[in-house]
């Protein structure tokens, strides 16, 4: 088929076709399609080459995907995505449906330590470990944090280090994020609006957070008008002799993000185009006013 479609580069789950006509976008997901277009003849034409080749089912506005739950707002001019219905099923699999809510997502101060692997684990630990199901916890809030919640990202990101040496503080832990996703449960993540689309980014670290290496842990992210668009947190690959020294490691990884059109991109563009560089690169111009924020 030459229906003149091309992934992105960024996402090769995502097609892109732009003629005279207009230009269409389209996610495919195993079976499934969201589509999004400049006209609706543009969706109501993509639809017909869809039905000319294989027997397919409109399910119309896009409501859930993926675990993920979908509102339009056309007034306002933008898009919620929420997990709130994944997050009571993740609840409820793990029996904290009546759990207490807390306010944070790790208790302050808090250290956690991998155990001596040389040393023998006690045959209780040994049996507890075997039937707690610790990795499936983490790897669903890492999904939950992947999708829409930044603010969990530093807290799962620390849980997943311990995927094959946990215990029962580990565990604890883990579950305090569960009680604290039952607090922010209704938040969603709001993209679009009026705002003009001013690329910022933030960062921030964790000065020599493992007790056994000193390795740091930074962490950014990025909103573009409205929304939080990406987010990370990570542990720094190298031992900083000092603070400031670590500042520097995280705004580097930051700041060379690239936020670029794709090349054949005539959907909605910045007001500028944006080209975030670290500060040590002179492969060329820093185009915008995009800037990143230690905080």
């Amino acid at each position: 088929m030459n229906w003149g479609f091309e992934h992105l580069a960024c996402k090769w789950c995502v097609y892109q076709r732009c003629s005279a006509t207009g230009t269409i976008i389209f996610i495919v997901h195993v079976d499934d399609i969201l589509t999004t277009a400049s006209s609706p003849s543009e969706i109501e034409n993509f639809k017909a080459e869809l039905t000319s080749k294989w027997e397919i089912s409109d399910l119309g506005k896009p409501k859930y995907a993926l675990g993920i739950g979908i509102t339009c707002n056309h007034n306002k001019q933008t898009i919620s995505l929420s997990q709130m219905a994944l997050i009571d099923c993740v609840m409820e699999e793990f029996s904290q449906s009546s759990a207490h809510v807390v306010d944070t997502p790790m208790v302050a101060g808090l250290q956690l330590q991998c155990p001596d692997m040389a040393a023998p684990v006690l045959s209780d630990i040994a049996d507890w470990a075997t039937c707690t199901p610790y990795r499936s916890l983490v790897g669903s809030l890492m999904y939950i944090t992947i999708a829409t919640h930044p603010d969990i990202s530093y807290a799962v990101g620390h849980l997943s280090a311990f995927c094959n040496c946990y215990q029962l503080e580990h565990w604890s832990a883990a579950i305090h994020v569960l009680h604290y996703l039952k607090t922010t449960r209704t938040v969603c993540l709001e993209l679009g609006g009026f705002n003009q689309l001013h690329l910022l980014g933030y960062s921030n670290l964790d000065y020599a957070n493992c007790m056994k290496t000193s390795h740091s842990v930074g962490g950014y992210c990025f909103t573009l008008g409205l929304g939080m668009i990406s987010w990370s947190s990570h542990k720094q690959p190298t031992v900083a002799d000092s603070f400031c020294y670590a500042e520097l490691v995280v705004l580097k990884f930051s700041s060379e993000l690239r936020f670029e059109p794709e090349p054949n991109w005539t959907g909605p563009h910045f007001p500028v185009r944006v080209r975030l560089l670290a500060p040590d690169r002179t492969d060329g111009p820093v185009h915008g006013s995009a800037k990143v924020v230690f905080c």
